[in-house]
């Protein structure tokens, strides 16, 4: 195939991606204000009243170590800790029951 043919193909399909991404679109947008807003001074349950969830302390000298051997073997930098965590919406946070019958967590 001709080095032109070749071009004129990856350019093409390189057009019509970016054209076709012009009319995409992440989410729908209905305005409106979010129920957790209305209800605010509805609520059954005060945030005061959100038990708090304690992460564990974390152990900073030997994550500053393990960075540093990271970055003498070129490795990226880390952006974050992993924690094990088992949270989910029945063991943690508060349902609220709007005056609707719907519920807010």
């Amino acid at each position: 195939m001709c080095l032109l043919t070749k071009f004129t193909i990856r350019f093409s399909v390189s057009f019509l991606l970016c054209l076709t991404s012009f009319f995409t679109f992440a989410q729908i947008s209905e305005g409106g204000t979010p129920p957790s807003f209305a209800y605010e001074n509805a609520r059954n349950s005060p945030l005061s009243e959100v038990p708090l969830k304690v992460m564990p302390s974390l152990d900073m000298r030997k994550i500053r170590l393990e960075d540093e051997q990271n970055d003498a073997t070129g490795a990226p930098p880390r952006f974050g800790v992993t924690i094990d965590v088992d949270y989910n919406l029945e063991n943690s946070g508060v349902w609220d029951v709007l005056p609707n019958g719907d519920r807010i967590w």
